[in-house]
């Protein structure tokens, strides 16, 4: 059943945008737009499991298939299992998952 109650709002102000939002069952390419819209990077546009931080990135692929991992700049990318370079000087790494497989990397802008 519907309700008249707001569950999520947004309102332009000075500079920012206040979003207003208590539903608890949010999806993933709902919280993708609104970071999108704050200017935040994403690095996978994919609903996987996925940590990152300024040297070390985690993806757990939720399904089979073909994900484009995109880094903020042009980086040096490194499997850290296989400790096996992946990528140099590029600013994405392309990779074909098997379903449930995880990939841990290391990312940095030099050698």
């Amino acid at each position: 059943p519907g309700t008249d109650k707001a569950t999520m709002a947004s309102k332009k102000m000075d500079g920012w945008t206040s979003i207003y939002l208590v539903s608890p069952d949010v999806t993933p390419d709902l919280y993708r737009h609104l970071a999108k819209e704050a200017g935040v990077h994403i690095y996978n546009e994919r609903d996987d499991t996925l940590y990152a931080n300024s040297t070390f990135l985690c993806i757990h692929a939720n399904g089979a298939g073909e994900r484009t991992i995109r880094f903020p700049w042009p980086c040096y990318i490194v499997d850290m299992v296989k400790d096996e370079p992946l990528a140099v000087n590029s600013d994405h790494l392309t990779y074909d998952f098997k379903n449930g497989e995880t990939l841990i990397l290391r990312w940095k802008t030099r050698l």
